[in-house]
Order: C-alpha cells, then sequence, then structure tokens
C-alpha cells in the first residue's frame, strides 16, 4: 500500500500542469505573444481569467494571443489533471515609447538641465554629450560642467519593455556671450497675436539682461530678470503696429558683455480663407522659427524649422484642405494640409518638424491605433513619413514628423501598398487587354496570310519548272 501512494505522488507530480514560457513578470514591447504549457489531454490557456484557447495537449502546448497594453495574469488549465498550475504567472505589454522633454537648460557654470518624463515602467536613462554617453538617474536633474565651446546633447530614455524616446538640444557658450535666443515663436489667437523669445541665459554670471523695441542706451531698456527663467513673452494686439525692431542687450557691472542682439519681426499674421499666413523681415540670431497655430486650425499644431543661417522676407502658409486635386492616398485620411515657405529654402534650415493632432473619435471609427498613424507628404506621389506618437491629452492625440520639404501633406492610416510613382524621366506604357474576338481575328489573319505565302512560293516554283521544260524542248 505504502508503495503504491508513492508511485500515485510520482505520476501526480511528473504530469503535473506547469507553465513553461515565457517568464514570470517579463516586459513586451509588442502585442503578439507565444505562452507555452505543459500538461495532458486538453489544455486550456487563461489570460485575465478569461479562457483564450483549447489544445489537445502534449509534451509543449504553444498558444499565439494578441495582447492589449498592460499587466496581465496567465495560467494553463489540464481536464486530465482537473487543475491548473500551482502558481499564476504575469506578463506586461507596453507598445508605447516613453515621453521626454528638455525643460530648460540655461547656460552657466554649471548647466543645469530639467527633464519631463512621462513613462510607468522606466528602466534606464543617459545622455549623450558630444557623443559621449552617460547613464544617469532618471528622477534626477543633472548639472554639468562645462567650459567655452560648441555642444549637442541629447537625453534617451528607455522603458523595461525596449521602447526608447529622446530629445535634444545644441547650444554654444562664449565668454562674453551671456545668452542665446534659442527659439522664436509666432501664435495666432482669434484678436491677438502673441510673440515669445526664448533665452537661453548664462546665470553663473552678475549680468542683468534688458529688451527693448528699439535700439536705445542700455539704461533706458525695459528690464527683464533673466536669471530666473530662459523664457521672456512679449504679447501684442493686433491694434498695434507690430513692424518693429526689438533688441536684447546684458550687462556685468559697467561692462557690456554682448552687442545688440536684433531681431526685425513684421507681423503679417491674419486668418485667410481657412489658412494662415506669417512672415517676418530678418533675424539675426534665433535657432529656430516656430509658428504655432493654436485654435485657428483643426490638426496641424506646429511647424519648425531650425536655421543654418539668418533669414531675410520669408514668409510661411499654412492651409488645412478637404481635398488637394490630386490623386488620393490609399487608405483613411483625416485630413490635407498645405505648407509653403518663400524665401526660406532647405539649405536655409537643416530640420524641419510638423506636429498635428487626430481625434480619438477618428481613430474609434476606423480601428486605427496611434502607431497607425501617419503622415504623407507628396513628392511626385505620396510618400510616409517617419511619424512619432508624443503625447496624449483628454481625447486628442499629438504626434510629430520630420520633414525634408514642404508641399501637400496628408494626416492618414499608413498605406499598405502604393502604387509606383512615374517620374518625370519614366515613361508608362499602358497595356490593353485582347478580348477573345481580337485574339481569334488576330490568329485568322496570320492563318491567311500563309496560305497566301505558301500559295505564291508554289506558283513561282511551277513557274519556274515549265520554264526550264520549255527551254530544253526548244533545244
Amino acid at each position: 500500500m505504502r508503495y503504491l501512494i508513492i508511485l500515485f505522488l510520482m505520476v501526480t507530480f511528473v504530469f503535473a500542469v506547469s507553465l513553461d514560457f515565457p517568464s514570470d513578470n517579463l516586459y513586451y514591447n509588442k502585442s503578439n505573444l507565444v505562452l507555452s504549457c505543459t500538461g495532458l489531454g486538453n489544455i486550456s490557456l487563461y489570460v485575465d481569467g478569461i479562457l483564450k484557447e483549447t489544445k489537445m495537449g502534449s509534451e509543449l502546448t504553444n498558444f499565439s494571443i494578441n495582447s492589449t497594453d498592460g499587466f496581465h495574469v496567465w495560467n494553463c488549465y489540464s481536464d486530465n489533471e482537473t487543475n491548473f498550475a500551482s502558481v499564476n504567472k504575469t506578463f506586461v505589454v507596453d507598445t508605447i515609447a516613453p515621453s521626454v522633454e528638455i525643460l530648460n537648460h540655461l547656460i552657466g557654470t554649471p548647466l543645469n538641465l530639467t527633464f519631463s518624463i512621462i513613462e510607468l515602467n522606466l528602466n534606464k536613462c543617459y545622455y549623450s554629450l558630444n557623443s559621449l554617453n552617460e547613464t544617469v538617474n532618471c528622477y534626477e536633474n543633472i548639472t554639468l560642467n562645462l567650459g567655452e565651446g560648441n555642444y549637442s546633447f541629447e537625453y534617451f530614455v528607455l522603458d523595461k519593455s525596449g521602447n526608447s524616446n529622446s530629445d535634444n538640444i545644441s547650444f554654444e557658450i562664449k565668454e562674453l556671450t551671456p545668452f542665446v535666443i534659442d527659439k522664436i515663436t509666432f501664435k495666432k489667437y482669434m484678436d491677438w497675436t502673441n510673440f515669445t523669445l526664448f533665452l537661453i541665459v548664462d546665470t553663473s554670471s552678475d549680468s542683468i539682461c534688458k529688451f527693448s523695441d528699439s535700439s536705445v542706451d542700455f539704461e533706458n531698456m525695459n528690464l527683464f530678470d533673466a536669471t530666473s527663467s530662459r523664457k521672456h513673452n512679449i504679447s501684442f494686439f493686433n491694434d498695434v503696429s507690430l513692424n518693429k525692431e526689438y533688441y536684447v542687450k546684458c550687462k556685468n557691472g559697467d561692462k557690456i558683455v554682448s552687442n545688440s542682439s536684433k531681431i526685425e519681426v513684421n507681423f503679417e499674421s491674419f486668418v485667410f480663407e481657412g489658412g494662415l499666413i506669417k512672415s517676418w523681415n530678418e533675424i539675426e540670431t534665433a535657432r529656430r522659427l516656430v509658428f504655432e497655430t493654436s485654435e485657428d486650425l483643426n490638426s496641424l499644431q506646429e511647424v519648425e524649422v531650425s536655421l543654418v543661417h539668418p533669414i531675410t522676407n520669408a514668409k510661411v502658409r499654412v492651409e488645412e484642405l478637404n481635398e488637394t486635386g490630386l490623386e488620393n492616398p490609399k487608405n483613411e485620411v483625416f485630413i490635407y494640409f498645405k505648407i509653403d515657405w518663400l524665401n526660406i529654402e532647405k539649405p536655409d534650415y537643416d530640420l524641419a518638424l510638423i506636429k498635428f493632432k487626430v481625434g480619438k473619435d477618428w481613430l474609434e471609427e476606423n480601428n486605427l491605433s496611434v502607431h497607425d498613424v501617419v503622415l504623407l507628404r507628396y513628392n511626385e506621389g505620396w510618400e510616409e513619413q517617419q511619424t512619432y506618437f508624443k503625447k496624449r491629452y483628454g481625447t486628442d492625440y499629438f504626434f510629430e514628423t520630420q520633414v525634408e520639404g514642404f508641399s501637400y501633406f496628408a494626416v492618414s492610416s499608413k498605406i499598405k501598398s502604393f502604387e509606383k510613382t512615374v517620374h518625370k524621366e519614366e515613361r508608362q506604357i499602358e497595356v490593353v487587354p485582347e478580348t477573345v474576338e481580337e485574339v481569334i481575328e488576330e490568329k485568322n489573319s496570320s492563318f491567311f496570310l500563309v496560305v497566301i505565302l505558301l500559295s505564291f512560293l508554289f506558283l513561282l516554283g511551277f513557274g519556274g519548272y515549265i520554264y526550264s521544260h520549255r527551254k530544253d524542248f526548244g533545244k
């Protein structure tokens, strides 16, 4: 009797249900997974308490599932053992990349950097400074001691599923330049225009920076606190003359430590036939120009260019369209828009960004996820642009795309197949299908020609034969 009990326990242990793959509490950045378990008889897979599939058991039974993002619990049930595995296993699916933004980078010694990171499953953070990498604590700000020179800084964030994202800045530190104009933005509202000047300021110096809308003496310029914030915001209403020159000067004691940085702006910004137009004369020191469309447009949020050198008499025009008059993309289109730049070409900038948003209703109506959304640019045919999902706010999803140029654009679902684009130097050969009657007629014509040819050859040979015999007969 003792041996029977031992044998029963051994059989029960050997044939108990086991969860073989994957290991417990793994993270995935994809939704298609394979779960494996071992047991006898029919094996059933349960995920989050819901039966997914039942298969005839063997030494190893694999189940393929398509899972949603989030934390999940799974187990297998064997009808032979009439039991589940003794312990549940878990896994996490996370297909969305972290959100990261460099909030502040005030030039100084030391250089203080702050960040905004949105991610529930943080794994690792590191930065690259002029191509040298350094791992850091994701929850701490960064302080760097830098000398004069040009710097390229990029901050990377990785989650436990392997998704990653980054943000970057480039700047220059000079002894006698306590500030750099990093970015200038223009935003059009219903009845007023906002002009915002972003300064990177050297907080380690004792310099006092001032701002003025005219070239006046330093003492008569308007003082602003450059050491507490890098952002200086000036708003203008439409009834004010906006064609002015703006200046920034900094002073350390009795010494002017920066030349006057002139920003000559012509605010010709107004709504026209559903679109917006913005122009400015000359930007001498700005690194980036940003045109924020605000609530005037439904989808397009922002157009940004990073300048290589100063520009003169530049103008940008943006317009949302219901149609373009061009061939339509193959998939669902949320909206079309057109962006035109005047007096600014690709050599004038090295980076161009377009930011837009898509409503939750449109995604649900077309059964799309944020990873199915793409920006298309028309360049002798619709071309997909590398599109990144940035964040969600309320019922809107926000995206960002880097583009090589400007023309017509379409916010669309990803195109499954493209027809080949025929360029100007190419010729398209049109192939017309033949009908059955045309094939029969062609065959009959060919047969008729063969008969005529054979008849001609026969008559020619027969005539030659008669001619030769007549010649012999004459002899």
